[in-house]
């Protein structure tokens, strides 16, 4: 069995929380301890040891933002936050030497208004009442920033990660998703895995080949009623395509 699963995490979660004081217990949400029951491997079998708990790392990240976001005084969730930035900073130092300044700036000009246009072209699938949520000065630069020659054009019959999409879009309409379409709980799995990924990315330093990055991957769903789907009105493939966005974004950020 692979235990370095979210779900394998949830079982360890669950079994530390019995053992914290009851009054601090009480601070966390009812319906986020439903969640890791619910969503749990409830084949792992994980038995607390004072001494030595031997967590994953996923199941210590979720414990640490838990403790941020509901047991932590003032003082200490600003410790917390300090360290989380300073670790932020430190990653997009990292990424930044990777490139001079020519070649980073040269990029983002090249690239940028494409995938401005791109994002705008996939926003018309997006339904008004998730499109509202969106900032109007956001929607408002994209368009006048977008580069209108460059021709993009949307396939309703392929899933939303066989578009031929610029990275740059994919990292704008990410972001969407997280501070305008997630729910609350969703959000706070996706920090909980950006928090995940920034120890990962210490432990990798540690230790050159880690087995723990191996991951099994998804099989693709193939959809064996392609007839059909053809077959839908224009108005219902806007709103399948829609549905492909989010479960796109569900998957990328391993949320449900």
């Amino acid at each position: 069995m692979n235990t370095n699963t979210y779900e394998c995490s949830y079982v360890e979660v669950l079994e530390i929380l019995k053992h914290i004081p009851q009054e601090q217990y009480n601070r966390i949400p009812e319906e986020k301890i439903l969640f890791y029951e619910k969503n749990k491997n409830k084949e792992y079998k994980y038995i607390y040891n004072e001494q030595t708990p031997n967590l994953s790392r996923k199941a210590k990240i979720i414990l640490v933002n838990i403790y941020k976001e509901y047991i932590a005084n003032a003082n200490e969730k600003n410790k917390i936050e300090k360290i989380l930035e300073l670790n932020n900073q430190k990653q997009e130092i990292e990424k930044q030497n990777k490139f001079n300044n020519t070649e980073i700036f040269k990029a983002m000009e090249d690239k940028y208004p494409k995938a401005y246009k791109e994002v705008i072209e996939i926003l018309k699938f997006v339904p008004e009442e998730d499109l509202v949520k969106i900032p109007k000065e956001m929607i408002e630069m994209f368009n006048k920033k977008m580069d209108k020659n460059y021709s993009f054009t949307i396939d309703l019959e392929k899933e939303f990660e066989e578009q031929i999409l610029l990275d740059e879009t994919k990292a704008i309409l990410a972001n969407i998703f997280m501070d305008y379409w997630a729910t609350d709980q969703q959000r706070f799995e996706i920090k909980t895995k950006k928090m995940y990924e920034m120890q990962k990315l210490e432990d990798e330093k540690k230790q050159k080949y880690n087995p723990d990055a191996l991951f099994k991957k998804e099989v693709p769903q193939i959809n064996k009623d392609i007839n059909e789907k053809n077959k839908l009105p224009i108005e219902l493939k806007k709103e399948s395509f829609y549905k492909k966005i989010i479960k796109f974004f569900k998957k990328v950020f391993h949320i449900n």
